[in-house]
């Protein structure tokens, strides 16, 4: 009953402890403890670690690492006395002056059973309880250190960019130990909690590193310690040693590659794009050659190594100088959008461009005209204020540059096309004729050609006055056909579509004036066609060439009178000159040589003329006379023979006694045809009736002129 009252009481004084701050008291074993109470205190209870024999309690109070537990203690000394139960009582005692008020607690060899909660509860005058708290602790230095994810080798296996954990533990000391985690003789991190822990990602430049773990408290000088190196795995890192290669058509570049990597790569292979052009194995180097090349392998090139981890990969820039590729860059327009606009795109090595002007061409490759461009081969074409003249811009359209690289063709200037429309309504083109002519009772196409770049939706034909036939017509066709218009002042040729009406059988109703209609998505156009009868066409020719052909007999009389008369007048001055050159001794006179021709069937005489005999006798278009009476035909007719149409000449000399011979010699002295002495009497050969009659002997006569001429060719 007694011991029952004890424990309450101490309940009782227990809860109206006024707490004051834990101490941590540290000992080897063997060594003497001493936990001192508060000075002048004259109403003191001790307690302690509990024992199995013994009433226990509870006290919640942080260890020696700072971690809050819970600790089972027992009444160990009340004002006078100690509990004769206590197992360890003979090394426990009270020391200080008691008289003074000094109940320190002393514990003798103390052991790990000594090891806990002890308290001191002093009361006070007015009833409070103060109290000194102390929990005893055994010295044992930091031991059994690890890196828990380490091989037994003393390595940390890692991946590269995966995380990566270096955890070092020991078992605790008592006092509390100091870990320390370092990188190359460098901290970088710390704690006081038996564990310390650090995790990063892990990149390749982490391989091989080493992490040092060392532990210490006050009971050693040297620390304990262990270190640990980082194996880390990661995928190739593959260098190029030239990034740009900048090299002209027709040489060799190896492009070569280095690989590190850990493991080593399985595999290297060069690529460009998505093709795979060159593999190899199991090697940490690789090279691509490329031969003779070409402006087809300018370009980016790709070394990719592989192995376990992953891949890895660079590239390598090759640049082939090479004229440029050209293209243009346009937007196709309807006619009501005024500004239009063109941009050149040259794509070669080097990139310094040197543009020429613009050409502006037709579908069939005629020029239409000349553009110059603003800048950096931006063309801007010039502003049409009629709306309904614009789709005169459509056409081919042609950017020259140069980089000044010539091609193959030794060509410094390349040339790049666009076809560029502008869209609107159909165009009535210039080759329609507003007249159209067809024969009665048959049948007939009134026909019109357009130029549109977009569909034909609607096509119609109608009669200007009057109302078409229920039959009329009979049925509509379009189709492709090349037409002539005009754009910006040049005819040029254009695929347009021909539209063609069919009326099958015609009368007089239908010869009037009709109106046909056409439209595209963007509108319509209108034209009028007069349908004209051949028949009244027929006869108004009749009467046109009748009339043509009065003023062109008249002309044909006054030529020929013109021709006689310069004929009569040089007959009269060949006669002066004859008479004037009679008293000149040795010069030979000019006598009339008079050429026959063989009056053909249905042709009409006509009195010989020095001028007209030499020629054909039949005068046509092809001949034209000049001013000295001479008429002058075309080539094909002076080369026909003449041999067929001349008969025989007569040439007569009056009597001389000159020794000197006489010369015949053609019109204007161009041709000698004979020499002939004339001192000798002439001789007619018998038989001959007159001086214009003819006989084969003349025939004979000519040809020996003819021959002379051939003979003297021959020795001339």
């Amino acid at each position: 009953m007694k011991i029952i009252c004890r424990i309450l009481w101490f309940s009782c004084v227990h809860l109206a402890t006024t707490f004051a701050t834990v101490g941590y008291v540290y000992h080897s074993e063997g060594e003497t403890a001493v936990l001192k109470c508060l000075p002048e205190a004259f109403n003191v209870d001790w307690v302690g670690p509990s024992h199995d024999n013994l009433a226990t309690s509870l006290a919640e109070e942080p260890d020696i690492y700072g971690k809050k537990r819970n600790w089972t203690f027992s009444p160990y000394f009340n004002k006078n006395s100690f509990d004769p139960k206590l197992p360890n009582r003979n090394r426990l005692q009270i020391v200080g002056l008691r008289d003074a008020g000094y109940y320190n607690l002393e514990i003798r060899n103390v052991s790990l059973s000594d090891e806990g909660f002890y308290k001191c509860d002093v009361l006070g005058m007015n009833g409070t309880v103060e109290s000194h708290r102390y929990i005893l602790q055994i010295n044992a230095p930091p031991s059994e250190m690890e890196f828990l994810n380490s091989t037994n080798d003393g390595k940390i296996a890692g991946i590269e960019q995966k995380p990566l954990s270096v955890v070092c533990r020991v078992k605790r000391g008592k006092p509390p130990e100091e870990l320390t985690l370092k990188i190359d003789g460098t901290v970088i991190n710390t704690s006081i909690h038996g564990i310390i822990e650090y995790k990063f990602t892990a990149n390749r430049m982490d391989n091989h590193k080493q992490f040092v773990c060392e532990a210490k408290n006050m009971l050693i000088s040297d620390p304990v310690s262990k270190t640990v190196k980082i194996e880390l795995k990661y995928k190739p890192i593959v260098t190029i040693k030239d990034k740009v290669n900048v090299v002209n058509e027709g040489k060799t570049i190896s492009l070569c590659s280095y690989v590190d990597s850990n493991p080593a790569p399985d595999a290297i292979w060069w690529s460009r794009g998505y093709n795979r052009l060159f593999e190899s194995f199991n090697i940490t180097s690789s090279c691509f050659v490329i031969a003779n090349i070409t402006r087809n392998n300018n370009g980016t090139y790709t070394c990719t190594a592989k192995n376990q981890i992953g891949e890895g990969s660079t590239t390598s820039t090759v640049i082939v100088k090479y004229p440029p590729n050209v293209k243009i860059k346009y937007k196709n327009v309807t006619i009501d959008i005024r500004k239009r606009n063109m941009q050149c795109i040259a794509d070669g090595i080097p990139t310094e461009y040197t543009y020429s002007p613009w050409e502006h061409r037709s579908e069939y490759n005629e020029l239409i005209r000349y553009l110059d461009f603003s800048s950096k081969g931006k063309l801007i074409l010039p502003s049409t204020e009629s709306k309904s003249d614009r789709y005169q811009d459509s056409g081919i359209y042609i950017c020259r540059v140069s980089n000044g690289i010539p091609d193959g063709n030794s060509n410094y200037e390349q040339a790049g096309k666009g076809y560029f429309v502008s869209e609107g309504p159909p165009v009535i083109v210039h080759e329609n004729s507003p007249k159209q002519y067809a024969l009665t009772g048959q049948q007939v196409i009134i026909k019109l050609n357009v130029l549109s770049y977009s569909d034909i939706i609607c096509k119609a034909i109608s009669k200007v006055n009057g109302m078409l036939e229920p039959t009329d017509p009979s049925r509509i066709t379009i189709e492709p056909v090349k037409v002539m218009d005009v754009f910006h002042g040049e005819n040029v040729s254009v695929n347009g579509l021909k539209i063609a009406f069919y009326f099958t059988k015609l009368t007089s109703s239908h010869f009037q004036m009709y109106n046909i209609t056409v439209c595209n998505m963007f509108g319509n156009q209108s034209y009028v066609v007069k349908l004209i009868s051949s028949n009244k066409e027929e006869t108004d020719r009749k009467r046109d060439t009748g009339n043509i052909t009065v003023p062109i007999v008249l002309a044909s009389v006054v030529v020929c009178f013109a021709i006689i008369l310069i004929i009569i007048v040089k007959r009269k001055k060949r006669t002066n000159n004859r008479n004037i050159d009679e008293n000149v001794e040795g010069l030979a006179e000019p006598v009339e040589n008079i050429m026959y021709h063989s009056v053909q069937q249905n042709q009409t005489s006509m009195m010989p003329s020095p001028v007209s005999t030499l020629l054909p006798d039949n005068t046509s278009s092809n001949g034209t006379v000049s001013d000295t009476g001479t008429i002058a035909h075309s080539n094909g007719i002076i080369g026909q023979s003449m041999e067929s149409r001349l008969n025989y000449a007569d040439v007569m000399f009056e009597p001389s006694g000159s020794q000197d011979p006489a010369r015949i010699i053609g019109l204007d002295d161009r041709t000698v045809y004979a020499d002939v002495d004339i001192s000798l009497g002439a001789q007619c050969p018998s038989g001959r009736q007159s001086n214009t009659s003819s006989s084969e002997d003349d025939f004979v006569y000519i040809d020996g002129i003819e021959n002379y001429i051939e003979k003297r060719e021959a020795n001339d």
